[in-house]
């Protein structure tokens, strides 16, 4: 049976929730007419429960409120002394390849001469003089800017000193030295210099090597040199395994919980793992309490959290890219899937048992082709417009390398995690691994480019799509949230 928009708001009432937060977000930053996009998706649920609709209407009015009052941007250009936190450290070239600090964190006060502030918005600041003492809060004076006040950037006075503020233990230092002495060790016992660049990229989301980042950008592969969400997910499925071999259930999920937690908090909370960090962190409880939590619904409240805690991160790149590939795949997999059965069609446990051995081992690769197969299209469903959009060009090779190559990187970091005991062996597998990045077939060599991709044609693209996705859903009557 066919879902309609009624039955599949009532299976996924979080991410009807978690759209209310994004459709807010767009509106309080000067986007009304994105709600043309959200009244077709949410007007079945006026006709399946009014008392849905008003909570989607009060949740949509309150953040709204929240952010217009709460979140204040600075004039273009105003001077004045900045309070600042600080989240992240890195080292970093400018765009003249002169070297500095790239501080990331938020500003909680900004005191000018003829106004205060308190923008509560995040930052991005560099300098090329030396990295000052490592303090969790500071006072600069500085110039701010921002872009159209999606993000703010901060230039700090010239010979102006930093004033600590705070003496407490500062997460930003504890994660530059954590990532500074893993990029250390793993230079030292990996022989090949690319492997260890892109090995000490994966293990810590740090990358600054110009040429590498060009070669990946090309092969449609620049997603891989941050450690995404996929990674992040992937990394977490391994150590369940390990876990399992030694911690009994439930335990084992509480322990896989910490381990992923303390992961999360070394690399940092860029959009795309704080998406994964969440959605496992919700499945897990699941586990634990032995209640299911449903994909798309687990997806919803981490785009409430994410959006909570920093409503401009709905203009980042790696957020956009991240929820429109996990929303594709949890949405077409099934019927993308369906339709390449008709060319490789799914086998039951008693009939591959059945089979001689050689069978046996057909049936299981040309299964995991088919899925590859089905991951790459729903991904690529979204990508392809979303890059002729953002970055007017997409290349074919992504679509062959992205089939597997995400995959066996992966396989490259969890190597890391037995530490000296493979170095040898992943030395290897990783220099061979990226030896395949220079052979491309002509054909796949090439690349679309586009002069221009207007954001309402995307709008009403990825409109079209999504509901029709939904559409081709099957309703499994898996229960509702929403009284009729």
């Amino acid at each position: 049976m066919q879902m309609t928009l009624k039955d599949f708001w009532k299976k996924n009432p979080a991410l009807l929730l978690g759209l209310s937060f994004y459709f807010a977000a767009l509106f309080a930053f000067g986007y009304p007419l994105a709600l043309l996009l959200f009244l077709p998706i949410c007007l079945p649920v006026v006709f399946c429960s009014l008392k849905w609709c008003a909570c989607c209407l009060i949740v949509f009015l309150f953040f709204w409120i929240y952010i217009h009052f709460w979140y204040q941007i600075p004039e273009q250009g105003c001077v004045g002394k900045a309070t600042i936190t600080i989240s992240s450290i890195h080292s970093k070239e400018s765009l003249f390849s002169k070297k500095g600090w790239l501080y990331r964190g938020r500003i909680k006060k900004l005191v000018t001469d003829t106004i205060t502030l308190r923008p509560r918005l995040p930052y991005t600041l560099f300098i090329q003089t030396d990295k000052p003492q490592d303090h969790s809060k500071y006072e600069v004076m500085a110039t701010v800017y921002h872009d159209h006040g999606r993000h703010l950037y901060l230039k700090p006075k010239v010979g102006q000193s930093w004033s600590p503020i705070s003496e407490q233990i500062s997460i930003a230092k504890w994660r530059f030295l954590s990532k500074d002495w893993v990029k250390k060790k793993i230079h030292q016992n990996i022989s090949s210099n690319k492997a260890a660049i892109v090995l000490a990229a994966l293990a810590t989301g740090d990358l600054n090597d110009k040429v590498t980042i060009k070669e990946f950008r090309d092969l449609g592969l620049a997603h891989l040199m941050a450690i995404s969400g996929f990674h992040f997910s992937l990394l977490a499925f391994f150590f369940h395994l390990f876990l399992r071999l030694f911690v009994p259930y439930p335990f084992c999920y509480f322990f896989l919980l910490l381990l992923l937690t303390l992961y999360f908090f070394f690399i940092g909370a860029s959009p795309s793992i704080e998406r994964a960090y969440l959605m496992i962190t919700i499945f897990l409880f699941g586990q634990l309490i032995a209640r299911r939590a449903y994909p798309l619904n687990s997806l919803g409240i981490a785009l409430m959290i994410s959006i909570a805690r920093d409503p401009l991160v709905i203009f980042q790149l790696g957020f956009q890219f991240s929820y429109l590939a996990t929303v594709a795949l949890l949405i077409f997999m099934s019927p993308i899937k369906k339709s390449f059965e008709f060319l490789i069609p799914s086998r039951s446990f008693n009939e591959v048992i059945a089979s001689p051995i050689w069978k046996r081992h057909v049936f299981v690769l040309l299964s995991i082709l088919r899925d590859l197969l089905t991951l790459d299209v729903a991904v690529h469903l979204v990508i392809i417009p979303f890059s002729l959009s953002v970055f007017h060009t997409f290349s074919f090779s992504g679509l062959l390398f992205n089939l597997f190559f995400p995959f066996l990187m992966t396989l490259s970091l969890v190597l890391l995690l037995f530490g000296p005991f493979l170095m040898s062996i992943n030395s290897y597998y990783t220099h061979l691994l990226l030896t395949l990045t220079e052979f491309k077939p002509p054909l796949l060599g090439k690349s679309i480019w586009i002069k221009e991709f207007p954001p309402c044609f995307l709008g009403i693209y990825f409109l079209i799509l999504f509901l029709g996705g939904i559409l081709l859903q099957t309703d499994q009557k898996n229960g509702s949230c929403f009284n009729n």
